[in-house]
């Protein structure tokens, strides 16, 4: 047989989410001594035509241009999406499987967490919980929009919400350099 099964790449799938959910219970204490003048600013893209001819794409956009993002506090970057066209704040987390929101975000994106079951369970830094999937109709980051992005939304509130690899996987590419992310499309 060649690869796991699919029994395993479900437990495979569990485990990750479990890890992006205890990153997020983990990043508040990093900044517990943090104070309003501590609160980092979402990077602004800054839209740069790559040198290879533009042609269309699968999402509607011309292929051969790359955003670039400024690192924040921590080494970390913060940047704001658009779910179904809701500003929402994120942290960039490449090891994190699915992009994961917190329960205000989720609240800003539209979605009714009364209508959510939270069944997912992941342990955390903090002691074990249950999240809930969900699909995002539309996610925009600066100039790229996705469509049907798999999601998590975490039952109880934490620091950030994390912009995972669900979405990042779909990019043409994504670099860090000298504290600068590089995505292209």
């Amino acid at each position: 047989m060649y690869g796991p099964s699919g029994g395993q790449m479900m437990r495979r799938a569990v485990l990750w989410s479990i890890g992006c959910v205890a990153a997020v219970a983990a990043v508040p204490r990093l900044f517990q001594t943090a104070n309003t003048e501590d609160i980092p600013v979402p990077a602004k893209p800054v839209a740069k035509p790559a040198a290879q001819a533009t042609h269309p794409t699968d999402n509607g956009l011309a292929d051969g241009f790359t955003d670039t993002y400024q690192a924040g506090r921590g080494n970390q970057f913060y940047v704001t999406a658009q779910i179904n066209g809701n500003s929402v704040p994120f942290v960039i987390d490449t090891g994190a499987t699915v992009v994961s929101l917190t329960p205000s975000a989720a609240r800003t994106a539209g979605i009714n967490l009364a209508s959510l079951h939270y069944n997912i369970p992941v342990s955390t830094a903090n002691g074990h919980t249950f999240c809930a999937e969900v699909t995002l109709r539309q996610m925009k980051l600066g100039h790229v929009v996705e469509y049907e992005v798999p999601a998590l939304v975490m039952k109880e509130e934490a620091f950030a919400s994390l912009l995972g690899m669900s979405f990042l996987r779909r990019l043409k590419s994504w670099s860090i350099n000298r504290g600068v992310l590089t995505i292209s499309y």
